[in-house]
């Protein structure tokens, strides 16, 4: 965790050891004697995805003397982009001809799996998605419908998580799969 002693004439940056609990300590020697110091400490998660920061309210030091700040800390996602588990059909191959069903099946994770929305679309090919069913806990269900004509398929799905923050955005990588279905009889 790094953090910022100041009270606007000394200044006194450091880092203290994080902690997996909900109170961390530590002690800044060599602070001069003043008043209004405010304390700011900030971290960031191990994988990136998580900031916290914060600040204390002003307090006085005086000399010889052990000063004693609370701070709290606020974490934010740095983005809401969600992470594939899984985009793909029940079954890659849909027989015994056109016209045939297959059920789709997407998983996901969000910050809030409740409010994922999820796109299937079909990108080369003929057919329709019909019934698509989020199930609120990252995880979306609808069923492809091959049509008239034997042919391969190919089905996208893409996955949004409400608006990023200003200056942020998602990787098609992270947000978009696709995947073929074989619409007619094997050879």
């Amino acid at each position: 965790m790094n953090y910022t002693l100041t009270d606007g004439v000394h200044t006194y940056p450091g880092t203290a050891a994080d902690s997996c609990t909900s109170e961390i300590s530590f002690v800044i020697d060599g602070v001069a004697q003043g008043s209004g110091y405010i304390l700011a400490p900030s971290t960031t998660s191990e994988d990136g995805l998580v900031t916290c920061a914060g600040a204390s309210a002003p307090f006085d030091v005086d000399e010889g003397e052990n000063a004693l700040a609370t701070v709290r800390l606020v974490c934010t996602p740095k983005a809401t982009c969600q992470v594939w588990n899984t985009a793909a059909p029940v079954a890659l191959y849909v027989g015994p001809g056109p016209g045939s069903t297959a059920g789709l099946v997407g998983n996901t994770q969000g910050l809030d799996p409740k409010t994922l929305s999820f796109a299937w679309s079909v990108l080369s090919g003929a057919g329709t998605i019909t019934g698509e069913t989020p199930d609120g806990t990252g995880g979306d269900t609808a069923t492809f419908a091959c049509a008239t004509t034997v042919a391969a398929v190919t089905l996208q799905l893409v996955v949004t998580h409400g608006p990023l923050p200003p200056d942020e955005s998602c990787s098609a990588m992270d947000t978009t799969a696709t995947v073929k279905v074989d619409c007619g009889a094997r050879a």
